[in-house]
């Protein structure tokens, strides 16, 4: 409790997934990285935010964290409930000078304080959601979820895009001479990622491609990794940031060639927002918010099968790389990202409620 204590400080709470430990230098992404991100930038806005975080999680020193609990791989998070209950007890007394929660998790352990003023973010199709939502003031990451959360759920969501990347680490190599290659990253062993439909797309066009990303023995990984070589089609296995930041500035496009049953479909994307920022353009089939993610012609290419994504694989040449990273620091640097939500956080401190 010594500690708990210690760490009350700030005015913003942020409660982290349960599921992992949060880290700036993750390899892939992912909310876990983007609550570093985040703290830091609302740090950077003169706010004092509170990190609720896993055990063993590593923030900068001048950011305030509670460990909470264990990672458990749970999504209804039970590690990080009873240290958020002591919390939410001492705000709801007023003993602590906290204006707002925001709740990055998947179970929303902040519905339960109602008095609370908080922003609540949803990460995923919102017709595979818990059956609680929320109570209020939720956040979608892209029109294409708030109407999803509209016809599943009945209820209204603020378009607030928190997808961002460290603008001063994903940037181009000047001087460096791009590879003709491709890239994809992600779960080697997900259907629904698409790597056997990236890899189709290469072989057809005789384009060279690298595979990023963990691959479980499953059929489908073990498909995907029969058709790797050591030129052409190559499994670079689970890389460190720095090797993952050094392909992608190389490369000539990221392939997304995710592809979910219908109906569902991805929110955002973590990957292409990090590619963008090196001027590597991004290829995606058009599920989901692909069409909000990526501007066709400026950022990359929205496509629907893998032969258009080999068409697209030529016209990304004509992208100007310049122009893409760009258009990625406008829409997802840190400060850009904090430009948009201080002034939500700040109205949603003063009161305001939409449901």
């Amino acid at each position: 409790e010594q500690t708990w204590r210690g760490a009350m400080r700030g005015n913003i709470v942020l409660v982290a997934p349960g599921i992992m430990r949060i880290s700036a230098g993750m390899r892939y992404g992912g909310i876990e990285r983007l609550v570093s991100l985040f703290s830091r930038g609302l740090q950077g806005m003169g706010m004092y935010p509170i990190v609720f975080a896993p055990q063993g999680s590593a923030l900068p020193p001048e950011i305030a964290m509670v460990e909470a609990g264990p990672a458990i791989e749970n999504y209804q998070e039970p590690g990080i409930l009873p240290a958020l209950h002591l919390l939410m007890q001492e705000v709801c007394a007023n003993r602590l000078g906290i204006r707002a929660a925001l709740d990055f998790s998947h179970s929303h352990p902040v519905r339960e304080y109602p008095e609370m003023a908080s922003l609540s973010v949803i990460w995923h199709d919102p017709k595979i959601m818990q059956p609680k939502p929320p109570p209020f003031n939720v956040v979608a990451l892209s029109e294409w979820q708030a109407e999803r959360y509209r016809i599943f759920q009945g209820r209204e969501a603020r378009v607030l895009d928190p997808i961002c990347f460290d603008a001063s680490y994903y940037q181009p190599a000047p001087g460096v001479e791009r590879a003709d290659r491709c890239i994809f990253v992600g779960r080697l062993d997900d259907p629904n990622k698409g790597a056997l439909a990236a890899v189709r797309a290469c072989r057809a066009l005789k384009q060279q491609l690298d595979l990023v990303g963990p691959a479980r023995d499953t059929p489908y990984g073990r498909a995907v990794q029969a058709e790797c070589d050591t030129e052409d089609i190559v499994y670079r296995g689970e890389v460190s940031d720095e090797a993952k930041l050094y392909l992608l500035q190389r490369a000539k496009a990221l392939l997304y060639p995710v592809s979910y049953p219908e109906g569902q479909g991805e929110s955002h994307s973590h990957k292409g927002v990090e590619a963008m920022g090196t001027g590597c353009p991004m290829i995606a089939f058009g599920q989901g918010a692909m069409g909000e993610v990526i501007e066709d012609g400026l950022t990359g290419y929205v496509v629907y099968s893998a032969p258009e994504m080999g068409e697209a694989i030529r016209w990304v040449e004509g992208i100007d790389r310049a122009k893409c990273r760009a258009r990625a620091v406008e829409r997802g640097s840190v400060d850009a990202t904090m430009r948009r939500w201080i002034p939500v956080i700040d109205e949603t401190c003063r009161g305001a409620r939409w449901k």
